[in-house]
């Protein structure tokens, strides 16, 4: 069965959750600060993600 692509419009189906670390260095919220923040220089943390109606799931992470 091919998914049907109008499911991406639906409103009722979009639930997105997102969350902003703005401070990522010494932030307890991102465990890996010797291996990835401090190396990486990474200042702050943003994702948002959800469960599309196939029961798949995604998520973003973005750092800067």
């Amino acid at each position: 069965m091919k998914p049907d692509p109008a499911f991406l419009l639906d409103i009722e189906q979009k639930s997105y959750g997102v969350f902003l670390v703005p401070q990522a260095l010494g932030s307890p919220y991102i465990p890996a600060q010797k291996e990835f923040v401090v190396p990486y220089q990474i200042k702050s943390v943003m994702g948002f993600g959800g469960m599309l109606p196939m029961l798949d799931i995604f998520v973003i992470i973005i750092f800067l």
